[in-house]
């Protein structure tokens, strides 16, 4: 199997799992963590879909959402580049790869840092890697632990 293929999401449309051909749309668990039932192939699913699945409902409060950073003025970035970004912007809705919270796991509260696959492969940027230090910092002066999820 293509390796490509671990990171189709097909949400609804699915019928038989790409790895076993087993019928799973009306899997119960695949619905819920977009996991084949029969074989365990893990399907893609967004930063919503992963947060949902780990952290306690309505938990999550995101931190330095819309966090911006000058960009350095020897860094040459490409046409293509930015194009890439902007279109990757309008299809996931996220402004970096890089989501950054806290929320409660089983009742205990932890700062989260996920970055999205979905989001140019989870690349980091200069603006990825402040979020992840602003979240570290944010960690250590509440105590709390930090839960890093790369998806």
């Amino acid at each position: 199997m293509d390796n490509n293929e671990n990171f189709i999401g097909l949400g609804d449309n699915l019928i038989d799992c790409l790895n076993c051909q087993e019928n799973i749309k009306k899997s119960d668990f695949y619905a819920k963590y977009s996991i084949c039932p029969y074989c365990n192939f893990h399907y893609s699913i967004d930063f919503n879909k992963r947060l949902e699945v780990i952290v306690d409902q309505n938990s999550f409060v995101e931190f330095n959402k819309n966090i911006s950073v000058k960009k350095p003025k020897n860094l040459d970035i490409n046409a293509n580049y930015k194009k890439n970004v902007k279109n990757t912007r309008q299809r996931t809705g996220l402004e970096e790869a890089a989501i950054t919270g806290t929320a409660s796991i089983g009742g205990i509260k932890a700062v989260i840092i996920l970055l999205d696959f979905g989001f140019l492969g989870g690349s980091m940027g200069i603006i990825v890697g402040e979020k992840i230090s602003k979240a570290f910092t944010h960690a250590r002066k509440n105590s709390l632990p930090v839960l890093s999820i790369i998806s």
